[in-house]
């Protein structure tokens, strides 16, 4: 009996011990993340513990919403107002809000701590489903992916951040060549500068517009002239020697010499004035710099004051005699400027410069400016009636109009039959003042004609023009002419001459000769101003243009020559670029770079058919003293207008 006991009594301590360790409660309330609930019943009691036993401690409305701290045995432990008790859980609803990742990358992780397995990684703007939350987290539902987990509070919002416009594709990275390179506000060389750039600097391009490139570097984004960037980063350049000063040459003439000897090789010489700057001293001569040639001088020729200039005389190129019936004399060389003066036909002037189609006279004192056109260096018949038996013989061609002025806006006196035998008295811009064996004198088109006993045109030339059945292929056509740049934007530069002179040189060139073919040209501009490359194309489109050339100069960082012609659309333009390069290369000799596809705002937007022609590199200082010529104008002109008449004559 008394084991028996013994026994009992061991099994009851064993039980209460192990009571005190286990309660013997089979659902004990978690420590879980909390969130939010809403009543489903009309009216919840609110009890001090989790039962129906238990004294209530508050009751709850329908709809109202409280927060969920824990769970045990069906009930929820919640806290409501300032107060905490128990509601059975089937009368709560969980309240989800619906939020937005406000983070550039967020991480969804399996638990919550920065500890937490990472179930994926979630983007700004990224719209998630909030459950609950534990802390500083939130346990989420992301909709896309249909996962479930916790990322850090901070990281949520109920707004949805703003979408952040993507980064631009870059153009590619490229180095500035000039010494400075200012930075602007906008693709104008008017705009405000906001920085600058040295040379070597690298910049990423995102944009290109016209001659302009929208660029970031160091910080500075802007705008930067085209042409002072390249692909290739420039070699540096050796340290400048400091200069002693600029000095002037006080002697007429003054050897330039390859060491400081009397007795050195010459390797150039300069005129008196030349400004020179002085990098050494050794004795009596000085190590120097100017015009591009370096050497050794006397320094006794060298002075720190500059020569007073004395007017040198200009000049004369020749004298030439007026061909039109009354001509007038301009201030300047432009058919806006103002009359000065007009001289009649047949009076000697003297020509002391030219530019473009323009020459600077002297004549009676009168001095100015007039239309190289209506001058020549033989002296115009004046006498109607004057003998023609010792004229030259000219032959027709076709059946051709004899006009009582050089040019189609002038009548028809009568019409010669192909073979007639004419006497050539007079000639002016490419027609024929010719006499019949009537007596009957009158002007025919010079591409008509040819000499008596000749089976070519007077002018033949390798690529042949086709000739024209009747008037000019060019007679009511509407051409074009585009010189590019103009105003503050001077194109390329080179040593002598700025792109937007030459080609508005060129073009008016080209205009005479359309013009007095029959042609309606229509300049996009006539003076030195600035057009936008819109503004050149709506031109073109207003006037229906049958053709539109736009004219340029070229220029590369390397040595480069030769003449492009580029089209956009080979279909509409493809034929007209071929003559037009093919003709160009044949009048002026220079290299052929060919006619080739060229995406260019002027071509690519003009629904014309349209060409852009770059007529040689004035960056090539050998090129550029021949393209700047008056008479490489005329025969760039020339090659256009070839051109445009084989393209024309074979539509």
């Amino acid at each position: 009996m008394k084991a028996a006991s013994l026994v009992k009594a061991l099994v009851l301590c064993f039980l209460v011990l192990f009571s005190l360790i286990h309660p013997f409660s089979g659902n004990i309330a978690e420590a879980a993340y909390t969130y939010q609930g809403k009543v489903n019943a009309n009216v919840l009691n609110v009890r001090s513990k989790p039962g129906t036993t238990s004294s209530i401690v508050g009751k709850l409305k329908k709809s109202q919403v409280v927060t969920v701290t824990g769970q045990q045995s069906g009930w929820s432990k919640i806290i409501f107002g300032k107060k905490t008790g128990w509601v059975s859980a089937k009368f709560l609803t969980s309240v989800t809000w619906k939020g937005y990742v406000n983070a550039t990358s967020l991480y969804l992780r399996s638990t919550p701590t920065s500890k937490g397995k990472i179930l994926e990684t979630l983007k700004s703007g990224t719209t998630v489903t909030v459950q609950g939350k534990d802390g500083s987290w939130l346990k989420i539902t992301v909709p896309s992916s249909k996962r479930t987990g916790w990322v850090s509070a901070s990281y949520i919002s109920t707004k949805k951040p703003p979408t952040v416009a993507a980064a631009p594709k870059s153009l590619g990275t490229y180095y500035v060549t000039a010494t400075s390179l200012n930075v602007r506000k906008t693709a104008s060389g008017t705009a405000g500068v906001v920085g600058t750039l040295k040379k070597g600097t690298a910049v990423k391009v995102y944009k290109k517009i016209g001659n302009w490139s929208q660029i970031e570097a160091s910080n500075v984004k802007g705008w930067v002239s085209s042409s002072y960037l390249s692909t290739k980063k420039p070699a540096t350049v050796a340290a400048v020697p400091k200069s002693l000063g600029t000095y002037y040459v006080t002697a007429t003439s003054l050897n330039v010499r390859k060491t400081a000897s009397g007795t050195a090789g010459v390797v150039g010489t300069l005129k008196k004035g030349t400004a020179v700057k002085v990098y050494k001293k050794s004795g009596n001569w000085f190590q120097i710099e100017a015009s591009n040639v370096k050497g050794w001088v006397l320094s006794s020729y060298l002075s720190i004051k500059k020569p007073a200039t004395v007017a040198a005389v200009p000049k004369s190129l020749g004298t030439y005699y007026v061909m039109a019936t009354s001509l007038n004399v301009r201030k300047t060389a432009s058919g806006t400027a103002g009359v000065v003066g007009t001289l009649k036909k047949g009076t000697a002037v003297t020509v002391y410069k030219k530019s473009g189609s323009w020459s600077q006279i002297e004549a009676s004192n009168l001095q100015g400016w007039v239309s190289s056109a209506y001058l020549s260096s033989k002296k115009p018949v004046t006498a109607p009636g004057a003998s023609v038996s010792n004229a030259p013989k000219v032959v027709l061609k076709e059946n051709s109009n004899l006009r009582k002025g050089p040019g189609t806006s002038y009548p028809v006196i009568i019409v010669e039959k192909a073979g007639a035998v004419l006497s050539k008295i007079g000639e002016k811009n490419g027609w024929v003042q010719v006499k019949n064996a009537k007596g009957t004198t009158g002007w025919v088109a010079g591409w008509l004609i040819q000499a008596s006993g000749s089976s070519s045109s007077p002018n033949p030339s390798p690529s042949p023009v086709p000739s024209p059945v009747g008037n000019s292929p060019l007679e009511g056509k509407i051409i074009v002419l585009d010189p590019g740049h103009g105003g503050f934007d001077s194109g390329a530069v080179g040593r002598l001459y700025r792109e937007k002179v030459l080609n508005l040189n060129s073009a008016f060139e080209a205009g005479s000769l359309l013009q007095n073919a029959g042609a309606k040209v229509v300049y996009t501009r006539n003076k030195d101003v600035y057009l936008s490359l819109g503004q050149r194309v709506t031109i073109s489109h207003q006037a229906k243009a049958d053709a539109f050339v736009s004219f340029h100069y070229n220029a590369c960082t390397g040595t480069c020559s030769g003449i492009d012609t580029f089209y956009y659309s080979y279909a509409q333009e493809g034929e007209l670029a071929r003559y037009i390069q093919n003709n160009l290369v044949v009048q002026t000799g220079l290299k052929n770079r060919g006619a080739h596809f060229g995406d260019y705002h002027v071509i690519r937007e003009n629904n014309r058919p349209g060409v852009l022609v770059e007529l040689g590199f004035i960056s090539n200082p050998i090129e550029e003293k021949i393209v700047g010529t008056s008479a490489y104008q005329k025969k760039a002109a020339r090659g256009i207008y070839d051109g445009l008449i084989q393209y024309f004559s074979s539509k």
